[in-house]
């Protein structure tokens, strides 16, 4: 969609923010995700700007707590990485126990809060 927006229309975006919150499922979301309605979702709102500020894009998504792997990634200009890199490796003796862990482990399974593998709930979501 942004090759599209950016080759297509001339639209290039400048920030995108999402907001992640929890919400409970209503009847149609639950019937949607097969789950029981109340069940507590991830809710994400996306909202992209132009570089003059302009919203483009506004989306809100809704997602299964027990089928949701966020991962950021950032690119960084080489000071700001080089700067981010040093404070990294100065705080590296803060990270837990469960966060090392899951980075070791890595291999796209979902982890729950403590750093163990998320127990799948029967029922399938595309990811």
């Amino acid at each position: 969609m942004y090759l599209t927006l950016r080759k297509v229309y001339g639209i290039e975006l400048a920030s995108v923010e999402d907001v992640v919150e929890t919400a409970l499922a209503d009847p149609v979301e639950a019937s949607l995700l097969g789950v029981d309605t109340g069940l507590p979702m991830l809710l994400v709102h996306r909202t992209a700007l132009d570089g003059s500020g302009r919203p483009v894009e506004w989306t809100r998504s809704v997602f299964r707590c027990d089928r949701f792997r966020f991962v950021a990634r950032s690119r960084l200009g080489d000071q700001q990485a080089a700067d981010d890199q040093a404070a990294a490796g100065q705080n590296a003796d803060n990270q837990t126990a469960a966060e090392a862990q899951a980075a070791e482990r890595d291999d796209g399974a979902p982890l729950d809060v403590t750093g163990r593998r998320a127990r799948a709930r029967s029922g399938t979501v595309a990811r």
